[in-house]
């Protein structure tokens, strides 16, 4: 749990806004492949705002927006999927937009950073369906996406550029 004080100008006092942090942790060499990549991350999602409260049983908000979600992975082939359904299905996005809402309201003070370690371990087609993925669920609000990658590795990777990479690679930190 993370806090950050202000203080009031007038009065001394203190004040305090506390912002808890959630973490998902996806290891690109465990999940198979992008369907159970998307299963892992909205279970956990899932876990995520039910300890915060928020109803996510039967008929809830939530389970209306992951059954449409999750559907569109399970109903394409998942080499297009990233392709087909990301750019041109507005129920997708509209779903997605929904997804934003939901954390949004219900998520206020509570940050929720993903960390996504060993894709470059991955073959380059799987590297590039994860990616995709999970840039759009790092457009969630009140998600911070780090990657813990061996960079040079994943460069080597014939088919992907460092234009490419760049796409989703905002900061680097070489250790």
């Amino acid at each position: 749990e993370l806090t950050n004080k202000d203080k009031e100008e007038k009065g001394g006092k203190k004040g305090c806004k506390r912002i808890k942090v959630k973490e998902i942790r996806l290891n690109a060499m465990e999940l198979d492949d992008l369907e159970s990549l998307v299963k892992y991350f909205f279970e956990r999602m899932k876990n995520i705002l039910h300890t915060e409260g928020v109803y996510v049983g039967i008929n809830s908000e939530y389970q209306t927006l992951m059954s449409s979600l999750i559907g569109a992975v399970i109903d394409e082939k998942i080499s297009n999927f990233i392709l087909s359904r990301f750019s041109t299905n507005s129920d997708y996005r509209e779903n997605l937009e929904k997804l934003n809402q939901l954390i949004n309201r219900e998520l206020k003070n509570i940050k929720i950073v993903i960390v996504v370690d060993d894709i470059e371990r991955c073959d380059k087609a799987k590297i590039k369906d994860f990616l995709f993925f999970i840039k759009e669920i790092a457009m969630l609000s009140h998600c911070i996406t780090i990657f813990v990658v061996d960079y040079n590795k994943l460069s080597k990777i014939h088919g992907i550029s460092n234009d490419f990479m760049e796409k989703f690679f905002n900061e680097r930190i070489n250790l």
